[in-house]
This record gives structure tokens, C-alpha cells and sequence, in this order.
């Protein structure tokens, strides 16, 4: 009996050994399989890639690029690394992208499809600037990350002191300022032609008819009242028939006893 047993245990094991080998030998020809098929068509890809790259079927005979506000065409069309006449296979469109978004500041993304057999579709998104600023006699728009492109026109922007740049925190408030102005008060935000910050980090708003308005502090919670008094101001005085050359903020206490107007 004990014979028996042990011959059973003996079948038994080479059963499963048996078993296991024939595992191991589908798994080892499925994965030889995948293998020689993805050689295959990886040979095939590059093979077909090559005659193409060698073909004038697929030479690019069009560049269709989105309009640009910001950036300057030429500009633009310098730093492509490919042009008409060139085959569409030769240039990698990721690599591009991400070139184009390095060397051109004014550009947030870019996305660029080729259209085979012979076009290529270029579709671009620019910064928004918030500002513009003035140095060396060349013009730099600002957008609201504080991302700085030049351009050759102000585009109708609001001006902003150099010194304004070196400091973030006065930045960003800046234009955070500028566009709850912009929706509470549109009339006044077009009126506006630069702003600038004093050593006390107070805030001069610079109107195109030359006047001024001394803003003060930029404080959250004074931005509706500075408002509401300035538009009373403003009412009153039209009422009288009366004028202003400067409107003055800096001053006043949290009751606003001391707006100065002159």
C-alpha cells in the first residue's frame, strides 16, 4: 500500500511538472511572437518612413498659421525649423512646439498637425498682456504672470513703471487691481494712460487728459469705498461745472475725512 502511495506522489509530481514546462513554453512562444512582430513593424515603420522621407509626394506645399496680435510673423516663421519644399517626415512636431514655445516669449501654447501628404497646420494661443513698459526706446508688453515679450506697439495698454517689475507682490496686486477696476469701472479704466507706485508703495493712477488720481495703498477692502467716493467726487463736481487736476487718496483716514482734491 505504501508502494502504491508513493508511485501516485511520483505520476502526480511529474504531472505537474509536465504541466509547467508546456506553461513555460506558451508563454516563452507568445512572448517570441510579440517580439518578432514588433521587430516587424518596426522595420516596416522605419523602412516606410525612409522611402517617404525621400519622396516629393511629401514634400510640404502649404503652412497654415493661426493670426497673430502679438507676435510678429517673421518673427515666427525665423524659428521654424522646417518650410515649404521640405518633407513632412523630416521634423518632429513635439520637438518643435516645445522650441518655439522656448524662444518666443509672447506665445502660451502652440499645436502643431501635419495634414498628410503635404500640409501642416499650425494653431496658436498668445499671452494676454496686462501692461505695457518702455525702456531703451523699445516697447514690452507684461502678462498677468509677469511674463515679458517685446512688441512694437503699446496696443492700446496701460502703462506701468519699470520699477514695478522687480517687485512681485506689488505686480500681482497690480493687475489684480487693475481688473476689478476694469469690471467695476470701465469708463474709468479706458481713461487710464500709466501707473505708478512712489517709495511709500503708493499707487498713482495717470489718466490720458493728464489728470491724476492718488490712489494710495492698494487695500482690498478700500476698493469699493475709494471708488464709491471717487464717483461722488467725480458727480459733484460736474454738477458745479468744475474740474480737477488731482484727486487725492494717500492722505484720507478710514472714515475718508481727508480726500484732497485740487
Amino acid at each position: 500500500m505504501t508502494h502504491f502511495v508513493r508511485k501516485q506522489k511520483i505520476k502526480t509530481r511529474k504531472n505537474v511538472l509536465a504541466s509547467r514546462k508546456k506553461l513555460f513554453l506558451r508563454i516563452f512562444l507568445i512572448f517570441a511572437g510579440f517580439s518578432v512582430l514588433f521587430f516587424i513593424v518596426k522595420f516596416s515603420y522605419v523602412f516606410a518612413k525612409n522611402s517617404f522621407k525621400n519622396n516629393p509626394f511629401f514634400a510640404i506645399k502649404s503652412i497654415a498659421i493661426s493670426e497673430l496680435k502679438y507676435t510678429q510673423n517673421p518673427e515666427f516663421q525665423q524659428y521654424l525649423n522646417f518650410k515649404i519644399g521640405d518633407n513632412i517626415f523630416n521634423f518632429d512636431d513635439k520637438r518643435e512646439e516645445k522650441f518655439l514655445l522656448k524662444k518666443i516669449k509672447s506665445l502660451e501654447s502652440v499645436d502643431i498637425k501635419k495634414i498628410y501628404p503635404s500640409r501642416v497646420k499650425i494653431k496658436t494661443k498668445e499671452r494676454t498682456p496686462a501692461f505695457y513698459f518702455e525702456t531703451k526706446g523699445q516697447i514690452f508688453l507684461i502678462d498677468k504672470f509677469g511674463i515679458i515679450f517685446k512688441n512694437i506697439s503699446s496696443q492700446d495698454l496701460i502703462k506701468i513703471d519699470t520699477n514695478l517689475l522687480s517687485n512681485k507682490k506689488i505686480f500681482y496686486e497690480t493687475v489684480e487691481f487693475s481688473k476689478k477696476l476694469k469690471i467695476s469701472y470701465p469708463d474709468l479704466f479706458t481713461k487710464i494712460r500709466e501707473v505708478r507706485f512712489n517709495d511709500k508703495k503708493n499707487l498713482a493712477i495717470f489718466l490720458k487728459n493728464d489728470k491724476i488720481i492718488a490712489w494710495g495703498k492698494l487695500k482690498n477692502e478700500d476698493f469699493e469705498t475709494k471708488l464709491h467716493f471717487l464717483r461722488l467726487i467725480e458727480a459733484d463736481l460736474s454738477n458745479k461745472k468744475q474740474d480737477f487736476k488731482e484727486i487725492d487718496f494717500s492722505f484720507c483716514n478710514k472714515n475718508f475725512d481727508y480726500v484732497i482734491v485740487r
